[in-house]
């Protein structure tokens, strides 16, 4: 179903470019800063320049998925790490780290310590 709706929609963007390209056939000469290029259908300048819009969006597209990718990497590469660390531990610093951790409550100090001394 796919394929024909595929199909169906690159023969319409034809039928409306073959429209467009019939409608613009005069010839132009471009001038940019002082360079003249050859008399050629408006249609084809303008194909050009979407052709050139597009090739810039995907490359800036394609940038940002670059990137994205080079940060997913630098992030499984720092968990890689984190684990090898945490498994290389020995259980006398887990111990030392988990004692130094840990606090206790006012009220456990208050019930634990007798200052007068009454018991």
């Amino acid at each position: 179903m796919m394929k024909y709706l595929r199909a169906l929609l690159i023969f319409i963007l034809a039928l409306v470019l073959a429209g467009f390209i019939q409608q613009n056939s005069q010839s132009v000469i471009l001038k940019y800063f002082g360079y003249n290029t050859a008399a050629l259908p408006l249609s084809l300048f303008m194909i050009i320049a979407f052709a050139v819009g597009y090739l810039l969006a995907i490359l800036v597209g394609f940038t940002g998925t670059v990137r994205g990718k080079f940060k997913l990497f630098q992030s499984e590469k720092e968990v890689k790490r984190l684990k090898s660390e945490a498994t290389s531990r020995t259980p006398e610093e887990e111990d030392r780290k988990s004692l130094s951790t840990q606090r206790l409550s006012p009220a456990t100090d208050w019930e634990d310590s007798d200052p007068e001394g009454d018991e």
